[in-house]
């Protein structure tokens, strides 16, 4: 019943305490997932901008260059874009994805003549159980 359990005591006693010791076990395990999902997000962009698109197709030079439509990532057509995305690990636990293109936030969010062509938000929203899958597998094993 109910009131059994609510009347029943509880004590915890801790003999031993090897947080100390896991702590940095912790932290660089952490952060080597966090790197790892670092590098994931950058490949996840770039093969989403490597993808097939269906957008608009015209002759540019010799070639024939097919865009990206409303809500698929950035067809590469220089290169600009795809190579400009990078990574910094300033501190520990901490990872930077970023681009200097002044052009990305249009295509990411859209803007007045054009649709969004998402590449970033996908990618961070793909990854995002992997990594939390990732720090509780490895939080599960070290404790």
């Amino acid at each position: 019943s109910w009131s059994a359990i609510m009347s029943a005591k509880f004590s915890l006693t801790i003999k031993r305490n090897d947080f100390p010791k896991l702590a940095p076990r912790i932290e660089r395990a952490v952060n080597r997932a966090i790197q790892t999902s670092a590098r994931n997000i950058k490949e996840h962009i770039a093969q989403s901008m490597a993808s097939p698109k269906s957008g608009r197709t015209y002759r540019r030079g010799n070639r024939v260059h097919v865009a990206s439509a409303v809500g698929e990532a950035p067809a590469i057509d220089t290169g600009n874009l795809a190579n400009s995305i990078m990574l910094d690990f300033p501190e520990k636990g901490k990872a930077i994805i970023f681009t200097n293109v002044d052009y990305a936030p249009v295509l990411e969010f859209g803007g007045a003549k054009m649709g969004a062509r998402p590449f970033f938000r996908p990618a961070l929203l793909t990854e995002q159980p992997v990594l939390i899958d990732a720090v509780e597998t490895l939080l599960k094993g070290l404790i």
